[in-house]
């Protein structure tokens, strides 16, 4: 089985650099991978919130939907190696 790629192995193994084949900075990206993470973290917890009253049980679309999001999550922070500092 192969093993997952981050952008920080493409930039260092791969030779992948951003700036050359867009108009795009690594920092940039990464900035904007924190603002989906945190945008993504705010629809489960707002799933969360709406949905789960006692002694109400949620639906198994809910706990996909937020499943789902929380996947998202996991691939975006490893992807682009981001740490829990960087999301406060």
């Amino acid at each position: 089985m192969t093993q997952l790629k981050t952008l920080t192995d493409l930039i260092a193994n791969e030779g992948f650099v951003p700036e050359e084949c867009c108009s795009v900075s690594l920092t940039d990206l990464k900035q904007e991978a924190i603002k989906w993470i945190k945008l993504l973290a705010n629809e489960t917890n707002l799933i969360r919130t709406n949905n789960f009253h006692l002694p109400y049980q949620p639906k198994p679309e809910e706990w996909i939907q937020i499943e789902q999001r929380l996947s998202k999550i996991d691939w975006i922070k490893h992807f682009f190696n981001i740490t829990e500092e960087e999301l406060r």
